[in-house]
């Protein structure tokens, strides 16, 4: 068959006039999209799969948002257009983050990336630095470049800045200004209308489920409108959750999808669920340094298996590897 006929085989399938619909729909569906940290995506089937939601939950300092930016860092380099919805941290520290995965650098070198800490990595004034910049008063992140392509061009993280600017950076957004989660709803919405289907991330549940409802109402709406976004657009959604507070029976036995905050719901709409939870104290990783030992337990799976996942998390470098060392 020539690939004009093949072509319109396939939009007979599209239009639904052709006979094989079901097929076409099974060899149509979107790939998991991964998360970057390889032993989480084989237990999950690959990913994060299109059409539901995936929620993450744990232990402060555990590592949720650390996946969540491993994620939008991974789909980004992958092509596959993630949005990154933060109510919890600003843009610049999410990209500091960001910035901190592709460099594998110690985030209190990369410090928060804005102006100030850009002016004063490079040790120079204001004065000094209108000199680079243009006749219409651009004097701050254009004059900063200038100098630096000038004077630093040789600085590792200025270098590795330039890179994720240019290479990483244009392929996601970061949003930090969106109040409650009918209105990523509704951006997305818009998205997909347009051709685009993004990978959605939103950081965290219970800060999105902004209202004059109680936390269980809001929560449980919140839930439901995600669940219905990531189906009626086919697409991907990470979810971040807080645990509610356990006891320590609870913490002692295993994780329950009763133990997100806010709402019976959360665990149920979505189409897998993890708890992170720290498993032991401080190990050398001969690949990424000292770590806190998490094991991720996945305690709902539609895609493969529930199961338990150990992992070693360096959170000042946002990297998570198999314990021993080995592949991320």
């Amino acid at each position: 068959m020539s690939t004009e006929a093949q072509m319109r085989a396939w939009e007979s399938l599209r239009d639904g006039s052709g006979p094989f619909e079901f097929e076409y729909e099974y060899v149509m569906q979107r790939p998991p999209a991964p998360t970057g940290i390889r032993p989480l995506d084989d237990r999950l089937g690959g990913g994060l799969h299109s059409g539901t939601y995936t929620i993450i939950g744990g232990d402060p300092g555990s590592g949720k948002t650390a996946i969540a930016c491993k994620a939008c860092y991974t789909l980004a380099t992958e092509g596959m257009f993630p949005i990154f919805y933060s109510f919890e941290m600003t843009k610049m520290q999410l990209v500091s983050r960001l910035l901190s995965v592709h460099t594998r650098l110690h985030r209190d070198r990369l410090g928060t990336v804005r102006w100030s800490s850009l002016r004063d990595s490079l040790r120079v004034g204001a004065d000094e630095l209108a000199a680079y910049a243009d006749a219409d008063g651009r004097t701050r992140y254009e004059a900063v470049m200038r100098y630096v392509a000038a004077h630093r061009a040789d600085d590792d993280v200025l270098k590795a800045w330039y890179d994720f600017r240019d290479s990483v950076f244009p392929r996601m957004i970061v949003r930090d200004d969106v109040q409650d989660i009918a209105q990523v709803a509704d951006e997305v919405a818009a998205l997909c209308e347009s051709g685009l289907h993004p990978c959605v991330i939103v950081d965290y549940l219970q800060l999105a489920a902004a209202g004059d409802k109680d936390e269980y109402q809001l929560v449980t709406s919140a839930s439901h409108v995600l669940q219905k976004m990531a189906k009626r657009q086919d697409i991907p959604v990470l979810l971040v959750s807080s645990l509610r507070n356990l006891n320590k029976s609870e913490r002692e036995d295993d994780p329950q999808l009763s133990q997100f905050r806010g709402s019976g719901h959360v665990g149920y709409d979505a189409g897998a669920a993890i708890v992170l939870r720290k498993s032991g104290g401080l190990v050398t990783h001969r690949g990424i340094g000292i770590c806190q030992r998490v094991t991720a337990h996945v305690i709902k799976n539609r895609f493969g298996e529930v199961g338990e996942v150990d992992l070693d998390f360096n959170g000042a470098l946002n990297v998570f590897a198999p314990p021993m060392g080995g592949d991320e």
